[in-house]
């Protein structure tokens, strides 16, 4: 060959190489990919979307309608740098998170990269699965599904459903889960109630008995699960017998022993008789009924004979008395 046309063909190639270095990289297996470009009206819909409450409705419809322009392009557009780096380094932050508190720090740079590119599938994914892990059940549901609308071909298509499905189950079990413990809590509180209310310690007087030309008070204490009530007289002049009763308090049940101590008086004795009676709900009321035991004569005559009566007993709150 002569060397003319040695030195023409090589002006040609490398003349080739400068106008045309596409078709020149496709010689060597190393074509560029064609990426669409970000019509104006979709930065303008982007800009519109910074403003928006994150998950509100506005906020939805607007990431949906820049999802479905993108796709009307026919080509993926590229993703900027900013959106290419939060989403990377939110995949990072997915590789080390152990609860969460790091799981949401990986869920805000997906979030991050979701302001500058709304239409990337990969980081809907990433940010639904990562919101799973820390319980925002609607979250991860919807980011999922924007995932759906942004990837419509992609191969996992049926999987992210099945997702989709599974979390639906976990938010229905945490529901109700957080109901049973809202029950049990509302019914701690209502025990707690109960027995605050079924707590009698302080100062009672009996009402209701119409020979009483006086009051009687009680002093009630608790001694472990017993409550002991005894009489207590503040007028000197008037000989109280010294009823005691020894009580406990079962959903508003109220059982035990009344002990009548006459041993004051001549031939004087004690007696003791299975008590019962009920608590008001409200703990403002006691009312107790046993068989009682008295003299058959007068206080001041000692006495042989005994009688047997039922007695029935009203007790109040004492408001004039609160401590004895």
């Amino acid at each position: 060959m002569k060397k003319s046309n040695v030195v023409f063909i090589l002006c040609f190639f490398i003349c080739s190489l400068v106008v045309t270095p596409v078709h020149a990289f496709s010689l060597f297996g190393k074509e560029e990919e064609k990426k669409a470009k970000i019509p104006s009206e979709i930065f303008q819909y982007i800009e519109e979307l910074k403003s928006q409450p994150d998950g509100s409705y506005s906020e939805i419809q607007l990431r949906k309608k820049i999802i479905s322009m993108v796709l009307d392009l026919g080509e993926e557009p590229e993703l900027p740098e900013d959106a290419r780096r939060f989403l990377v380094r939110g995949r990072m932050a997915i590789k080390s998170a152990d609860d969460q508190e790091s799981y949401l720090r990986a869920g805000s740079e997906f979030k991050r990269a979701l302001i500058i590119a709304p239409w990337a599938g990969e980081a809907y994914y990433n940010l639904g699965v990562t919101l799973e892990k820390t319980g925002l059940y609607d979250e991860a549901m919807r980011n999922l599904e924007l995932y759906l609308l942004a990837s419509p071909d992609a191969e996992d298509v049926e999987m992210v459903r099945d997702k989709i499905y599974e979390i639906e189950y976990q938010k229905e079990e945490a529901e109700r889960q957080e109901y049973r413990m809202r029950q049990k809590e509302l019914q701690e509180r209502q025990e707690e109630k109960q027995l605050a209310s079924q707590d009698i310690t302080g100062v009672w007087k009996e009402e209701g008995h119409p020979d009483n030309e006086f009051t009687t008070y009680y002093k009630v204490e608790k001694h472990d699960e017993e409550f002991y009530m005894e009489t207590f007289n503040d007028q000197p002049d008037v000989d109280v017998v010294p009823y005691k009763y020894r009580l406990t308090i079962n959903d508003f049940k109220v059982e035990g022993i009344a002990t009548e101590d006459y041993t004051f008086l001549d031939n004087g004795r004690a007696f003791e008789h299975p008590v019962s009676g009920t608590l008001a709900r409200d703990g403002s009321t006691l009312q107790l009924e046993y068989t009682s035991t008295q003299p058959g004569s007068s206080y001041g005559e000692a006495t042989n004979d005994w009688v047997e009566w039922e007695r029935h007993i009203t007790f109040v709150r004492s408001e004039e008395k609160t401590d004895i």
